[in-house]
C-alpha cells in the first residue's frame, strides 16, 4: 500500500475518473496514474482511452485486518487444491 504525492508526477494531466483523482500522460505510449483505497494503480496502453475504461471498472479494495487477510488468503489457497 501507498500514497501518491502528485505534485511529484511528471508534467501531464490531472483529472477525475469514476471519481477517483488520476494524472494522464499523452502520447504513444499513454499512462495513467490513480489511487484505488491505499493502492496506487499504474495502467499503461497505446490507447489512451482504454485506460479511463479500465479505470471506471477498478473495485474498490476493501482490505479488513491482517487476521481477516490472513483467513481469506488461506480460504483461497484451500480452494485452489479442491476446485475441479
Amino acid at each position: 500500500p501507498g500514497s501518491l504525492e502528485w505534485d511529484q508526477l511528471p508534467p501531464g494531466s490531472l483529472g477525475e475518473v469514476a471519481g477517483r483523482r488520476v494524472w494522464i500522460r499523452d502520447g504513444r505510449p499513454a499512462a495513467l496514474v490513480a489511487e484505488v483505497g491505499d493502492l496506487v494503480v499504474t495502467l499503461v496502453s497505446d490507447d489512451a482511452s482504454s485506460l479511463t475504461a479500465i479505470v471506471e471498472h477498478l473495485p474498490e479494495r476493501e482490505r479488513g485486518s491482517a487476521w481477516e487477510r490472513l483467513h481469506d488468503a488461506c480460504m483461497r489457497f484451500t480452494a485452489a487444491f479442491t476446485a475441479r
